[in-house]
């Protein structure tokens, strides 16, 4: 295919043996030489602007929403974030990645909108395709932010954005990090018609890292055809049988594994069931192999009375393998989800209400496609992030987990609250899954809510953002400051003086969060290490206490680590992602921020 150039070169040929002036065809070829120029291989749509309406004249912010929060008997820390998932994202690049921009994340399950062009769908979901990438592009890069290298992502979609997600997910997961196209049964279809049923659904599986996901096997699910005993059943379980001999062709088939074996009466059998050498023709055993097998109870030989043919079997058990080494019988994960109990979008639709009563969410997952999805990564700490949340099914199926498989897992599930869906469905939902099966787990419930600025220039509202840098520590720890003695939060000059008034509070904390603008001794607070400030903060110091530095850059109250310097006009960072953002002037880093979610 012609470059364009030559393409360009060949249409103005055209244009001047047609009789154009020159001068003419330049003006003719300006335009199209952009158009050319911008012409890429891949996924290429028309750019729509997906940004939360005003997000230019206000800052978002966590509050958390102490009634809605719910405690459990112990256990796990749980998350629930109402509000736009762009805000939340933006968010949780700063409370869950490390010093360095790794990410914190090891499982994301989503279910994003994909246009069901439903009149009742309590979720605004009808987009046009341009609009629905640009709004998957920006979320999936945060997303894939806050991934570790050993984490995964997980994303339901059907046929009619299949096609498009796929090539999205390429281009930012990278096409060599690709898992699986995992199939499953959404519904048993109809018998009436003449159209193709659609039946099946289908969640893209990516890794963070090429090679590095912690992806695992899952134990046999067909224990149901281990159905005959013997003397061994207590050590090694049930059995079945299988064919001793077997059809091998091309490379596969070794002479060595050709020959006869001594039948009880006497006579000789070849692989096949014959007299004679058969070509192509092997037993899976050696003759060494198959005479300890005929010792240990592994080989059974039967006779057919009919025909009094011969034929050899060994036997499998459930509980040893074929040299009667005890094993847990296991299989890989495949792409096509079957012969999984309760998965079907009907099952969904039940699982939520049986919990809220009646139909508030058109076609939610089922509870154990998910927890099937959950099981393929092997960490039992897992942190598992849900940004299209909805109706909370990820939620109870993180909860459900824990109990069946003794996880210690916990969940972040973000969603708006476009017709009460969080309060009334999310928030419900893991509420009552909590409660009343008695999970040792915890919910806390943060919103979104926004700081005006407008034209106000950023000193004059940064120190209402520092406000809510309580809810970001809360979040990037996993603690509740309630009765909580480990982590310490001081603000202000005042704040500080008590609590170095009160020697039992600073005895027992590890990690001193200190307010920006903190003049201890007067002078500008400088951190350059662990530990390094002055005065009255040195006898903190001596207790080996981790000190960091509160501050309110990129629109969230965020925290910054100790590796951070703070200098007479401005922020340094020594090393990290964000050391350009820094660098640039406050208002302009800021308002470029917000602009690309980045």
């Amino acid at each position: 295919m012609p470059n364009p150039k030559q393409e360009l070169a060949v249409i103005k040929e055209r244009m001047l043996k047609a009789g154009i002036p020159e001068d003419e065809c330049a003006g003719i070829l300006k335009p199209l030489e952009a158009e050319l120029a911008r012409r890429v291989c891949g996924l290429v749509w028309e750019p729509k602007d997906t940004s939360v309406p005003q997000m230019a004249r206000r800052m978002p912010a966590f509050i958390r929403q102490d009634d809605m929060c719910v405690t459990g008997t112990g256990g796990t820390d749980n998350i629930l974030i109402e509000g736009e998932n762009l805000y939340a994202l933006m968010g949780l690049q700063y409370t869950h990645t490390d010093e360095n921009g790794n990410g914190l994340i090891d499982i994301i399950y989503i279910d994003p909108p994909y246009n069901t062009e439903s009149t009742d769908f309590a979720y605004n979901d009808k987009f046009e395709k341009s609009e629905w990438l640009s709004m998957m592009e920006t979320r999936l890069k945060l997303g894939r932010n806050l991934l570790n290298e050993k984490g995964v992502i997980f994303i339901s979609i059907n046929d009619k954005f299949h096609s498009q997600l796929k090539l999205l997910c390429d281009d930012i997961f990278g096409s060599s990090n690709f898992l699986a196209d995992m199939i499953w049964r959404s519904t048993p279809g109809s018998n009436t018609g003449t159209d193709i049923k659609k039946v099946t659904e289908y969640v893209l599986c990516y890794e963070k890292s090429f090679g590095k996901a912690a992806t695992g096997v899952r134990k046999s699910i067909n224990e149901e055809s281990y159905t005959l005993e013997d003397e061994y059943v207590k050590r090694r379980g049930r059995y079945k049988t299988n064919k001793l001999d077997r059809r091998m062709t091309g490379q596969h088939y070794s002479d060595a594994l050709n020959y006869p074996i001594k039948m009880p009466d006497g006579t000789l059998l070849y692989p096949g069931c014959t007299d004679q050498k058969q070509k192509n023709w092997n037993w899976r055993w050696s003759a060494e192999k198959v005479e300890w097998g005929k010792k240990h109870g592994f080989i059974i030989f039967n006779r057919n009375e009919k025909t009094k043919a011969w034929s050899i079997y060994f036997k499998q058990y459930l509980k040893v393998d074929n040299t009667d080494t005890v094993i847990e019988r296991y299989q890989p994960y495949q792409n096509l989800i079957e012969n999984v109990e309760g998965v079907s979008s009907s099952t969904g639709t039940g699982d939520l209400e049986n919990i809220v009563g009646g139909k508030v969410f058109d076609y939610p997952k089922p509870v154990n496609l998910i927890k099937y999805l959950l099981e393929i990564h092997t960490n039992p700490d897992a942190v598992v992030l849900d940004f299209f949340a909805g109706s909370g099914t990820t939620g109870q199926a993180v909860l459900e987990g824990n109990a069946e498989h003794n996880w210690n897992r916990k969940f972040i599930l973000c969603t708006n609250n476009e017709n009460n869906i969080c309060r009334n469905v999310t928030y419900e939902r893991i509420r009552w899954v909590i409660e009343r099966e008695g999970y040792a787990a915890s919910l806390k419930y943060y919103r979104i809510d926004y700081v005006p600025i407008n034209e106000q220039l950023y000193y004059e509202y940064a120190d209402e953002l520092l406000h809510h840098v309580r809810e970001l520590v809360e979040l990037e720890n996993g603690i509740n400051f309630i009765e909580n003695a480990e982590i310490a939060i001081v603000l202000t000059d005042e704040e500080l003086a008590d609590f170095i008034a009160r020697p039992e509070a600073f005895s027992k904390c590890h990690t001193l969060y200190l307010g920006h603008d903190i003049l201890p001794t007067g002078e500008q607070v400088i951190v350059s290490t662990v530990g390094a400030l002055k005065g009255e903060l040195e006898k903190i110091n001596e207790l080996g206490t981790t000190m960091l530095v509160v501050t309110h850059e990129l629109g969230f109250a965020r925290t910054v680590s100790s590796r951070t310097v703070f200098m007479e006009g401005g922020v340094v960072v020594e090393s990290g992602p964000s050391r350009q953002m820094f660098e640039s002037p406050r208002e302009e880093r800021t308002r470029a921020f917000l602009r690309t979610g980045a």
